[in-house]
This record gives C-alpha cells, structure tokens and sequence, in this order.
C-alpha cells in the first residue's frame, strides 16, 4: 500500500533560536523564523541553503542532516538564493542572498566546515548596493567566476562585479517589476530577463549604456517607442511630483527608522502600524474622542456669466482646505467645534 502524499521521510532540524527571536517569543511579535521562502542545494547537493521569512538563511549538511551555519543579514524575508556553479575553486560555495531589501549579500557557506557545532554568521563576505527596490532574483554567470546577475521590484536587472562591488550594467528595458533574470550557458554576453509587463527580454550586456540602477525613487520607465506621442507638460509635471514624493517618503522612512531606534531596512510593518497608532494617541485630545468627520457640503459655485456673490463672515466653506483659508490656522478640535462637531449646547 503506498504512503500517503503528506508522509515525509526526512524533516529539518531545527536550532535554537537566535538573541532577537528570544525576545520575540518572550512577548514580542510572532517569531517568523519557521516561514520558509526559499530552499536550492549547492552544485553537489552536498549542502542545502534554507531561507526564511525572519531573514535567516540556514546551510544544511544533506547526508547527515546537519544544521551547519546559520546566517542574518537582513530582518527582510528571503526571495531568492543562488549558489556559485563552483567551476572556480576560489569561488566554491558562495552564495548570493536576495530578500526584501534592496542589497545583495554574497557569504561564503565554507565558515565553521571543520568544526560540529552550527555557526551564526551575522556580517557578509560582500555587499552589493545599488537596486532601489527588493531583489527577486539571482544569477551567476557560468562564463565568468565574479559576475553575478540579479532582478529587482526597481524595474531594472543588475550585473556585477562581485570582487569590487563595482556596477559592470544595467538593464532598464522593462515597463514593471522584474521577476526572474537568467543568464545564457551558450553566451557570455547573453541574458533574459521576465516581468510583470509580460515580457521575457533577450538583451546582450555589451549594448547598454547604462551601468547602474535609476538614482529615482520611482519605477524605471522606458524612453517610449518611435511613433508614441511625447509626454504632456502635465504628464511631466506629475512626474516630478511622484519624484518629490518618493524623496519625502525615504525622509520618512529614516524619520521613522531614528525614533525606533533602528535602520530603514529592519522596518518592519508592525513597526510603522505601531508608530502610526502612537502618532494617534498623541493628536487625540486627552479625555475627548477624536472629531468625527463632518459630512462634505456641496456649494454651487457661480457660473461664468453670473456674479458671484460677496463672502460673509458667516458663510460655510465647502471642504476643509477652504475651512483652513478662511478661518487660519487651527488645531483639529477647533475646527471640530466650527462644524459643530462636538460642540457645547449652552454655548
């Protein structure tokens, strides 16, 4: 009789936790660590490399099943691994690492090989900075031993030069996130690229001009093709707009980052949920409930060929911008008790 599908016949072990997962389960959020993301063995399927939702990356010795080194570089959820194909000595398990953040990390998996206890590994062996937005994919070249390629939400994939760190291209022809990058086994100077446009590009590395990402905060757009009609004025003024945006939302973020205590890449969501409730609390008048919202009063405004009627001191605006115009500057309550929102009945 055959086993049934959901018997396994081999499970992982599991470590103790890590310091900040003691913290976690002593009444902190919910530990993440056991949320596995991503799972590729190494060219001889000798060691398996686990990635987490926590951030951890956890290195297997496949025959004895074995917890080897555990690795956290990032507190981000772990979207993709990449061993090193090893036809270089020097290069022989290395392992690329892309999460949520926008940086690559490249760790060497052979740490604490001669030793029988699991080795916590807190600082990569490289740094790879330049994407804007989280990694989804990597890839090694198999030509040439330092060159790796990786996809970013950015729009853009990225090659490097994984000795120096050094930006060698960049491909910025897609019109949505990238998904997945591969690079050619036939063709050094061959790569793909798929994304959200539903697109899969073939592009060759020695055509682009460009070597690094986009320094704007927005999604990369492609110059439009010959016969498309330029851009309006507004278009491009919105543009410009969405730039600000993006420059006031980092500032934010590192606002953010400083009053927690922490960096912009160990946000977390519960983090921001919990700043915005604070925030709440303190613009809330002590005792009082927050004011309510007043319904919008729709006023007709004067056409063109009729004369519009001179403004009293009692007249009521139609939002709360013109609320604000008229009446100058005040706090959320006076503007509650304007509405009548709140306000006194003996007064």
């Amino acid at each position: 009789m055959s086993q049934p599908a959901t018997d396994v016949s081999r499970q992982l072990p599991v470590g103790p936790p890590l310091p900040h997962q003691q913290q976690q389960q002593a009444g902190g959020p919910k530990n993440r660590n056991r949320s596995r993301t991503d799972a590729q063995f190494n060219p001889d399927c000798s060691q398996l490399a686990v990635g987490n939702e926590s951030g951890l990356v956890e290195i297997f010795n496949w025959s004895a099943m074995r917890l080897r080194v555990r690795a956290l570089f990032s507190r981000k959820i772990v979207n993709a691994l990449a061993w090193h194909p090893g036809y270089a000595a020097e290069c022989r398990g290395w392992l690329a690492i892309g999460t949520n953040s926008p940086t690559v990390f490249v760790m060497d998996t052979g740490v604490g090989s001669d030793t029988a206890s699991c080795v916590d590994v807190s600082e990569p062996m490289i740094t790879l900075k330049g994407h804007r937005d989280r990694i989804t994919s990597l890839c090694w070249s198999p030509h040439t031993p330092h060159h790796l390629l990786s996809g970013s939400f950015d729009g853009t994939a990225q090659v490097w030069d994984v000795r120096t760190g050094d930006h060698l291209a960049n491909f910025a022809g897609h019109a949505g996130k990238v998904y997945t990058v591969l690079w050619s086994a036939s063709d050094p100077d061959v790569c793909l690229s798929g994304s959200e446009d539903h697109c899969l590009l073939v592009w060759r590395i020695s055509q682009l001009d460009r070597k690094s990402p986009p320094t704007s905060g927005r999604q990369y757009r492609p110059p439009l093709p010959h016969g498309v009609l330029a851009r309006t004025a507004d278009e491009a003024a919105l543009d410009a707009d969405v730039d600000d945006a993006s420059t006031g939302h980092e500032a934010a973020a590192a606002a953010t980052a400083a009053t927690l205590n922490t960096s912009v890449e160990d946000l977390e969501l519960d983090d921001l949920l919990r700043l915005v409730e604070q925030k709440k609390r303190e613009l809330t008048v002590k005792g009082q409930p927050p004011p309510a919202a007043a319904p919008t009063q729709f006023v007709r405004r004067p056409s063109a060929t009729e004369k519009e009627p001179a403004a009293s001191a009692s007249a009521v605006p139609a939002d709360n911008e013109d609320l604000a115009d008229a009446a100058g500057p005040a706090t959320l309550a006076d503007v509650a008790l304007r509405r009548g929102v709140g306000a006194d009945p003996s007064r």
